[in-house]
């Protein structure tokens, strides 16, 4: 299966993605290439900015993706280590 495959096959299961969520799942460094190949496909997804803290504390905003029309796991509570 390609990295490609199973990023949109995880999306499909409604979930959403993050570039760090892609490297820990499966080692993908430039998830946004692969989002980018995708939507040139003709999947409907879409990004939404989301606010975390990164490893010092400091505010930051990382984008998070799905596909479109799905519900989408809320990170907002979650302080991601970047």
């Amino acid at each position: 299966m390609s990295q490609e495959d199973k990023v949109i096959q995880f999306l499909q299961e409604g979930n959403s993605i993050t570039s760090l969520d892609a490297f820990r799942f499966w080692g993908i460094t430039r998830i946004s290439a692969h989002i980018h190949s995708l939507r040139k496909a003709g999947f409907d997804i879409i990004r939404e900015d989301i606010k975390v803290k990164d490893r010092n504390g400091k505010r930051t905003t990382i984008g998070r993706w799905a596909l479109e029309g799905e519900k989408v796991n809320d990170y907002s509570q979650m302080e991601m280590s970047l």
